[in-house]
């Protein structure tokens, strides 16, 4: 909570912008929901023996990374973000592109045949219509420790009041992307 409102304080402080005490309380809520499934990682998280080390595209392949501030739930936000980076990778036409996701819930939804009207489904489904016009595009599972890079970077994000672009590596995954090279 304390974080939601420091981040808050400094977006009116900086950028005259701030979020409604409910909406904090509700971001408070869903990161505190975060933070305990992750300290049960057994009962949360399926092991079918997927990728546990990063391995780069195969050539002529890309690999994409992200972040946008969001007050989705946390699989609405995964699948949001999967839907808006395969939109934006239209303009690679035919490129061949590999989306790793470390959601198993929307990669297995994409496979699903799952109905209904919410928030979640109805992004599911834009994202399958996506997938129909760019057959160039895969969509993988990968463990969050398998990409610790894109992980770490996505975390700092979190901090940031704005989006970001850099020039050079950023700091906080330099010892992470020396490993994955490695």
């Amino acid at each position: 909570m304390l974080e939601g409102l420091w981040k808050n304080r400094n977006d009116f402080v900086w950028h005259n912008e701030k979020e409604d005490a409910s909406k904090l309380g509700w971001l408070a809520f869903h990161k505190w929901q975060e933070w305990f499934l992750a300290q049960n990682p057994r009962e949360t998280q399926i092991d079918n023996g997927e990728l546990a080390h990063w391995s780069p595209p195969s050539s002529g392949c890309f690999k994409w990374s992200a972040w946008d501030s969001c007050t989705f739930f946390v699989l609405e936000a995964e699948a949001l973000a999967l839907k808006e980076a395969i939109q934006a990778s239209s303009t690679f036409h035919n490129t061949p592109l590999i989306f790793e996701s470390d959601s198993q819930h929307v990669v297995k939804a994409l496979s699903s045949s799952s109905k209904g009207s919410s928030e979640f489904i109805t992004i599911i489904n834009y994202i399958k219509l996506l997938l129909l016009n760019f057959p160039n595009i895969k969509v993988k599972f990968i463990k969050r420790q398998a990409n610790m890079v894109a992980y770490t970077l996505a975390k700092a994000a979190n901090s940031w009041s704005r989006r970001c672009l850099f020039d050079v590596i950023p700091p906080c995954i330099t010892f992470h992307l020396i490993n994955e090279i490695s």
